[in-house]
C-alpha cells in the first residue's frame, strides 16, 4: 500500500472528525449557525474562485440536475442540517450516524438509479452499518440518555442523505473534487449571505483566535484541502482501500468527543460504535478488492 495514499487517507479522515468535532463544538457554545455558515463556504468561495470563473455556473456537459442535486447535497442546506442535529445530539453519534451511514445510503441511492448490485460480504457491512446505528439511536431513546437526541438523530440522518444524493450526481457528472467544490461554493454565495442574516451572526465571548480556528478547519481544512486529499487517496489507493479507512472516523469523532468535549461514553455505545466501523468497512469492498 503506498505510504503517500495512505497519509492522505488519514488526513481527509482527521479533517473529516475534525468538522464534526468542531461544528458540535460552535453550535453547543458561542456560535450560531449564521456564524459557522459563513465561516464554512465563505473561505472557499474565495480560495476556489479560480475554479468557478473557469467553469461557470453550469458547466459545458453537465446535465442540470447534477448540479442541483451536488449543490442541495454538499451545500448550505446539508450544512444547516447537520449543524442543527449537532445541536441536540452529540458529535459521537453523528460520527457513526454521518460518515457511518453514508455507505449504506449511497448504496441505496446506487441500486435506485444505477441498479447496482452488491456482493454478500457488502451486504452483511450494511447490515452491520444499520445495527449499530439503531444500536446507539434506540439505546438513547430508551434511556433518555440526552434530552431531544432523537431530534438530532434524523436532522443527522436527514443532511447524509442530501450527501448520498451528492455522492451519486458527483459520479454521474463527470467533474472533478474540486469543480464540484467550486461550483458548490459558487453558488452556495447567494444563498449563504441572506440565511446568515436571517439566522443573525453572533459568536458569543469567542476570541479571534477561536474564531480563526474555527474558520481553518471548517472552511479551508473541510471545505477544501479535505476535497484535495480524498482525491489523492483514491489515486493513489483505490476507491474501495479509500473507503475503508472511512471506518477510522466513528472511532475517532468518539475518541475526541470524550476527550474534548466531555461527552459521556458507555458500553452499548461503544459496541455501536464498532458494529458501524466494521460494517463501513466490509461495505467498502476492501477485502474483495484485487491485490
Amino acid at each position: 500500500m503506498p505510504l503517500a495514499g495512505a497519509a492522505a487517507a488519514l488526513f481527509t479522515v482527521i479533517c473529516w472528525s475534525g468538522f464534526l468535532l468542531s461544528l458540535r463544538f460552535g453550535v453547543s457554545g458561542d456560535f450560531n449557525q449564521g456564524a459557522l455558515l459563513l465561516m464554512r463556504y465563505l473561505p472557499g468561495f474565495f480560495l476556489l474562485a479560480p475554479v468557478w470563473w473557469r467553469i461557470g455556473f453550469w458547466p459545458a456537459g453537465v446535465k442540470r440536475r447534477h448540479v442541483l442535486l451536488i449543490i442541495l447535497g454538499s451545500g448550505p442546506f446539508f450544512f444547516l442540517l447537520m449543524s442543527g442535529g449537532l445541536a441536540f445530539a452529540p458529535a459521537s453519534d453523528a460520527g457513526a450516524l454521518g460518515p457511518g451511514l453514508l455507505p449504506l445510503l449511497v448504496a441505496i441511492v446506487a441500486f435506485l438509479v444505477l441498479e447496482e448490485r452488491f456482493s454478500r460480504l457488502r451486504l452483511i457491512g450494511f447490515a452491520g452499518i444499520v445495527a449499530g446505528c439503531l444500536t446507539i439511536g434506540g439505546w438513547e431513546a430508551l434511556t433518555g440518555g440526552i434530552d431531544g437526541a432523537w431530534r438530532g438523530h434524523l436532522l443527522i440522518v436527514t443532511a447524509v442523505s442530501t450527501w448520498a444524493l451528492y455522492t451519486v450526481a458527483f459520479r454521474l457528472s463527470g467533474l472533478t473534487a474540486l469543480e464540484a467544490a467550486a461550483l458548490t461554493m459558487l453558488w452556495s454565495a447567494p444563498v449563504m449571505v441572506p440565511a446568515a442574516w436571517w439566522l443573525g451572526l453572533s459568536v458569543g465571548e469567542a476570541d479571534i483566535g477561536e474564531i480563526a480556528a474555527m474558520t481553518l478547519v471548517q472552511g479551508v481544512l473541510t471545505g477544501v484541502i479535505a476535497l484535495l486529499s480524498f482525491g489523492q487517496a483514491v489515486r493513489l489507493l483505490g476507491a474501495s482501500r479509500t473507503a475503508a479507512f472511512t471506518a477510522l472516523t466513528p472511532v475517532l469523532v468518539l475518541i475526541g468527543g470524550y476527550l474534548l468535549l466531555d461527552e459521556p461514553l458507555d458500553a452499548v455505545k461503544i459496541a455501536g460504535i464498532i458494529a458501524v466501523s466494521i460494517g463501513v468497512f466490509l461495505a467498502s469492498g476492501f477485502l474483495e478488492e484485487p491485490t
